[in-house]
């Protein structure tokens, strides 16, 4: 599932707190948010479903949310958002966080810079946490029936922290999830197909 719908500001410009002790200091991998998500609520676009923040929050309208939970969707965990301003929390929208980062992506799966600039030199990539800062392919992932989750987030991640832009893995989901999200016509993500391999997990050797 790729969410195609973002906005701004981010969570970290409006008061959400995340410890950052962890954090990579090449890539910017390893935050984890401590509070509430506090948003401008007012700037998240009422005409989508699901969107995210440039720093990567995801959040769901209340219609989605409660479809979710309607149909048991495993791997995860829907909370309130907050005004940034009067911290209350709002009715109409929720933050979906995926549990766990399960799922290894694989080869062929082909990660770099632009569609022609694969990134041989290995510039953008912070192994074990960046491949790469975009696919360029089609997603293969580990194959054997690992993933019992309706929604997991890959091991590795794209992108890199760039001011207010984070690294972000993979979202996958099982056909349930998409067969849901198509029959309620959900706006603001797009589905392509993942192929199982018995490829090794990503990252690549180092070069």
């Amino acid at each position: 599932m790729i969410i195609t719908s973002a906005f701004e500001p981010a969570g970290e410009e409006c008061g959400t707190g995340y410890d950052l002790s962890k954090v990579c200091p090449k890539c910017g991998a390893g935050r984890i948010q401590t509070t509430p998500l506090f948003l401008s609520v007012g700037r998240i676009p009422k005409s989508k479903d699901i969107c995210r923040t440039i720093g990567e929050e995801i959040v769901v309208s209340q219609k989605l949310a409660d479809a979710i939970k309607k149909a048991a969707i495993t791997g995860v965990v829907l909370s309130p958002v907050f005004h940034a301003k009067n911290k209350k929390s709002t009715p109409d929208w929720f933050q979906l966080t995926i549990l766990a980062q399960l799922v290894n992506v694989v080869p062929p799966t082909r990660f770099g810079i632009a569609p022609f600039e694969e990134d041989e030199k290995g510039e953008c990539r912070c192994l074990p946490h960046i491949v790469g800062l975009n696919i360029l392919s089609q997603v293969y992932i580990e194959g054997g029936g690992k993933i019992s989750a309706d929604v997991s987030a890959t091991k590795q991640m794209v992108w890199k922290r760039m001011g207010l832009l984070v690294p972000s893995p993979l979202i996958i989901v099982s056909r349930k999830v998409y067969e849901l999200f198509t029959q309620l016509k959900v706006k603001g993500c797009k589905f392509e197909v993942v192929q199982e391999s018995n490829g090794h997990p990503l990252p690549l050797p180092r070069q």
